[in-house]
């Protein structure tokens, strides 16, 4: 809006008055402002292209810096995760080395317990393990162990300690009467043996003799050696 225009329009006899100034002011300012439009638009166009270039260059730096973190993290594991493998690998190590425990060994069985007299024509095996009679054993009636045998009455049958192959086994009776006594492979009949009438009714113990074992030793104590005729010995002590 031109100088001219509002001349030409509002007239000649309002151009010296304040209305005619305040239009003419206006007129300038919208001129003004119209010039200055195009560089504005040109800075905002500028303003627009910087800022998407910056725009563009974090996101390639981020982009980039990803990257880096990655393979960073792929390539060389944390300080933390050697640790957690280190102290992994030492204890399969460990537990592979580490000895295995042995078993405990097994316990013998108990004794087998008989409560009552055997009476004859009776058979008492105690499979593996020893036997205790809490009774009598009368003639005629057999009482068998792999282990000791201990008869808490009058043994006047048969009793063989010892079955499974134990030289250490032994026999105790209440009162001695037995017509057979064996340790192991090794019998004998008392009743053929006139040495051990004295042993008859009393307390006894038979046993195996040992290797080496001197017999005059044993003449002191009461005990009777009766040789089995098989190499092997056995010992009657009353008690």
């Amino acid at each position: 809006m031109s100088r001219d225009y509002l001349t030409k329009w509002l007239g000649k006899d309002m151009a010296g008055s304040s209305y005619h100034e305040r239009v003419v002011k206006a007129s300038r300012a919208t001129s003004d402002a119209e010039a200055a439009a195009p560089m504005v638009a040109i800075a905002t166009e500028s303003t627009t292209t910087d800022m998407t270039q910056v725009v563009a260059a974090a996101s390639l730096e981020a982009t980039t810096a990803n990257s880096t973190v990655q393979h960073i993290d792929t390539s060389a594991p944390s300080s933390s995760s050697k640790n957690v493998n280190a102290e992994v690998a030492a204890e399969n190590e460990h537990t592979m080395s580490a000895p295995v425990a042995a078993a405990p060994a097994a316990s013998h069985s108990p004794a087998m317990v008989y409560h009552g007299t055997v009476r004859s024509g009776q058979q008492i095996y105690a499979d593996g393990r020893s036997l205790v009679v809490l009774g009598s054993v009368n003639n005629g009636a057999e009482v068998l162990s792999d282990g000791d045998i201990h008869v808490y009455g009058s043994l006047l049958g048969r009793a063989v300690a010892g079955l499974g192959g134990s030289s250490e086994a032994h026999i105790f009776a209440r009162s001695f009467g037995a017509s057979l006594v064996g340790i192991s492979d090794a019998f004998i009949a008392p009743d053929d043996c006139s040495n051990l009438q004295g042993i008859e009714g009393k307390e006894a113990f038979v046993r195996m003799l040992k290797n080496g074992e001197s017999t005059a030793d044993l003449r002191g104590t009461g005990a009777v050696v009766v040789d089995c005729g098989s190499g092997n010995s056995l010992v009657l002590t009353p008690m």
